[in-house]
C-alpha cells in the first residue's frame, strides 16, 4: 500500500503517526543541505523527501573565487584554482526515512535541544514543517506530502472525509501570527483566514 502511487488511500489502513515530531527530525536533517525546493512523500509510515538545495555558502572559498573573479575580469579563460564540478549549481538530494530513522534523528536533535532555554526558532526549516505537521493532526488529517518552494510550504492529506486537501505555511503567516501574539492579542489559528 502506498499513498505515493495511486493518489487515494484507505485512510483506516494507514497508521496514527505524530507528524510533527517525523517532520522537525526530517527538517532538521534535511537543513544540513540548505533546501531550495523538495517534496516528502509519504505512505503514512515511512517517508521519502527529494529536491535541491543551494550550495553550502560556508564551504565556498571566497578568496579563491575572488582570485578566480580577477582572472576572468582580466581575460584569462579559466584560472587553475577555480572549482570544478557543481560549486554554482543546484545539488539534488534523495534521503528515505523508517521510524527507527526518525526515532534516532529525533534523539540525536533532542539531545542538542536539551537545555535549551531560548525558544525554537520558528522559522527554521524543522520548526516549520513541525507547525505543518501539527495543522494536519488538528484537522484530524492523513499526511501526503510536503512540498517546499521558495519560502512556502504545502502539506497536502486526506481529511476526514477521505479529500484531499492542502494546507499553506508561509513566511508571512508565521510573522503576523509572531507580531499578534507580542501585542496580546488573541490568536486565531494559525492557518485562519488564509486561502489554502
Amino acid at each position: 500500500m502506498t499513498a505515493v502511487a495511486n493518489g487515494s488511500v484507505d485512510s483506516s489502513l494507514l497508521p496514527t503517526i505524530d507528524y510533527a515530531r517525523a517532520l522537525r527530525a526530517i527538517g532538521q536533517d534535511l537543513s544540513e543541505l540548505y533546501p531550495k525546493t523538495f517534496e516528502i512523500d509519504t505512505d503514512g509510515e515511512n517517508f521519502i523527501a527529494r529536491g535541491q538545495s543551494h550550495p553550502d555558502p560556508f564551504k565556498q572559498n571566497f578568496r579563491r573565487g575572488g582570485l578566480a573573479r580577477l582572472w576572468r575580469t582580466l581575460g584569462v579563460k579559466k584560472f587553475d584554482g577555480e572549482k570544478n564540478g557543481s560549486a554554482g549549481h543546484d545539488l539534488k538530494f534523495s534521503r528515505s526515512y523508517t521510524p527507527e530513522s526518525i526515532h534516532s534523528l529525533d534523539q540525536s536533535y533532542s539531545s542538542k535541544r536539551t537545555g535549551q532555554l531560548s525558544r525554537p526558532d520558528n522559522y527554521s526549516l524543522a520548526e516549520r514543517l513541525r507547525t505543518l505537521g501539527g495543522i494536519v493532526k488538528a484537522r484530524n488529517g492523513k499526511l501526503k506530502r510536503v512540498r517546499k518552494d521558495g519560502d512556502q510550504l504545502f502539506a497536502d492529506y486526506w481529511n476526514e472525509a477521505g479529500e484531499v486537501a492542502t494546507a499553506k505555511l508561509t513566511t508571512v503567516i508565521l510573522y503576523r501570527n509572531q507580531q499578534e501574539s507580542a501585542q496580546g492579542a488573541e490568536l486565531q489559528e494559525l492557518w485562519e483566514g488564509y486561502d489554502f
